[in-house]
């Protein structure tokens, strides 16, 4: 999987958790279409967004420019992290 996609410098960022365990040989890249969370979280949420800058602006957000990739590598670091915190 690689570890981000889109433009670094792009205004809007996705930020997930980590690289899903089980889907990580079969994902592309963090948010990839096959995931479910692209649709059960972040399409309905672009949906209401590119509505209200369409009808503003008469523009279009760039899809391919977000800039996506997850906040760790492997999820076992996320719970080690976690352990140095408290």
């Amino acid at each position: 999987m690689d570890r981000d996609t889109g433009n670094i410098n792009f205004p809007i960022w996705i930020i997930g958790d980590s690289e899903p365990d089980r889907w990580k040989d079969v994902l592309n890249e963090p948010f990839d279409s096959r995931h479910p969370i692209r649709h059960n979280i972040i399409t309905s949420v672009f949906d209401i967004m590119q509505d209200n800058i369409f009808r503003k602006t008469g523009k279009r957000i760039e899809t391919s420019e977000i800039y996506t990739r997850n906040a760790v590598l492997y999820y076992m670091m996320k719970w080690k992290i976690s352990i140095y915190i408290y």
